[in-house]
């Protein structure tokens, strides 16, 4: 925890100087919850995001361990410490999807991302989805969230696609952040740093060769290297899905629109069953 600290102090002594306000998150397995993990937590304000995919017999087919990490999560509650939990969206998570809804609800795990692994190449050995798949995959968050309100999960991805989907709905527009605004923020408003030290321009590629890596000094040098290469995707500007598009990320499917394809039909597929769904509650087929 030395280095982590002393990064913690670097990198906020640096934005009070610049005038930015530094806020810290840190992604873990969550196998090593003790003391000194909720004492740097605690000081830091930092609220963790830990991997566990659903329940502990269905995360061990890729991760193992997770009775620890329950373990963890449950000492994380009784410190007071907020955390989210971060599920990657295996086939054993789709076949179970509603089962493990339901039980992070009862756990009181309602802060929630489920990641779509879309078709990253380290991800050979977990099978792809396909866009039907995942589509209802939405769904089923969607109609989970509905029935529970405020008393069931809070699921990332579904709050922000809503959130902006109600705003155009009732405003003819919407305003999109970070990431989403840009298409990608890689070096913009985010930076990862490795286990190793190495800064990253995109936490979701961090260690996985997809972004540039580098020190503190090069971080700049590096976001321009990339942004000079990297051009937006050409279609999305006249998509009518973009309420409840994160554009997959970009950076993490390297900027290639074919590797965020089935995403991109899922996205379609989800806009356009909103549509039918807030047409019903009008009492029309569709608005």
């Amino acid at each position: 925890y030395e280095p982590m600290n002393r990064l913690c102090l670097y990198a906020r002594t640096l934005g009070k100087s610049l005038g930015r306000s530094i806020d810290f998150g840190i992604q873990t397995n969550g196998t090593r919850i003790d003391d000194d993990f909720i004492l740097w937590c605690r000081n830091w304000q930092v609220a963790p995001s830990i991997s566990l995919d659903g329940h502990p017999s269905i995360s061990d087919t890729h991760r193992g361990k997770g009775d620890k990490v329950l373990n963890g999560l449950r000492r994380l509650q009784a410190e007071g410490i907020e955390f989210g939990l971060i599920l990657c969206l295996t086939r054993e998570v789709v076949a179970e999807l509603d089962s493990i809804l339901d039980w992070l609800r009862t756990n009181q795990f309602l802060k929630v991302r489920i990641n779509e692994l879309g078709n990253p190449p380290e991800s050979r050995a977990i099978d792809h989805l396909d866009a039907e798949t995942l589509f209802a995959v939405r769904k089923s968050i969607f109609l989970h969230m509905l029935s529970h309100g405020a008393d069931g999960i809070r699921e990332h991805n579904m709050t922000r696609m809503l959130g902006y989907t109600q705003q155009y709905w009732l405003e003819g527009r919407y305003t999109k952040s970070h990431c989403d605004e840009l298409i990608c923020g890689a070096g913009r408003h985010m930076a990862g740093v490795n286990p190793g030290g190495e800064v990253s321009l995109c936490v979701e590629r961090s260690m996985t060769g997809g972004t540039p890596v580098g020190d503190f000094a090069t971080l700049e040098e590096r976001r321009a290297g990339f942004w000079a290469e990297a051009a937006e995707w050409a279609g999305c500007a006249n998509c009518d899905a973009q309420p409840v598009c994160d554009h997959g990320c970009v950076a993490y499917h390297r900027m290639s629109h074919a590797a965020f394809a089935q995403q991109c039909q899922a996205n379609r597929l989800f806009w356009a069953y909103l549509r039918r769904y807030r047409g019903l509650l009008a009492g029309r087929d569709e608005i």
